[in-house]
């Protein structure tokens, strides 16, 4: 495997793993915001912000993979967080995150061939 394909698919991973370490409430956020002299977001921002590291998660992970079974459990996982967020369920929010890292993983280590443009085959000009 190149560089640039294990980077992608590194990258597939980062998405999961900064969601795991970003505190779920406005509450838990205000230490790192005050750290940094900072307002905390309010909870709709927050929630905004939530959606569209999903969103853009899932965008990336449609473009880097091919298997259909992949992207359901990927879909899962991000119907899950924000469910879990909008529905105030810390437990499905973390099972979402969580299908959201084993995703990503998997990602990381299939064998699958990662297009960053063309797939043609190369054909030998006659």
């Amino acid at each position: 495997m190149n560089r640039t394909a294990l980077t992608r698919r590194g990258l597939t991973l980062a998405g999961p793993l900064v969601m795991m370490v970003i505190p779920k409430c406005p509450l838990c956020l205000l230490p790192f915001f005050a750290a940094v002299g900072i307002a905390a977001p309010s909870g709709p921002v927050l929630q905004a912000i939530i959606a569209a590291a999903v969103i853009l998660w899932i965008s990336w992970l449609i473009r880097m993979t091919k298997s259909r079974a992949v992207l359901a459990v990927a879909f899962l996982a991000a119907a899950l967080v924000l469910i879990g967020r909008v529905l105030l369920i810390t437990a499905v929010t973390w099972i979402g995150i969580g299908l959201m890292v084993a995703v990503a993983l998997v990602q990381l280590t299939s064998r699958e061939r990662v297009c960053s443009g063309s797939c043609t085959p190369h054909r030998p000009i006659n």
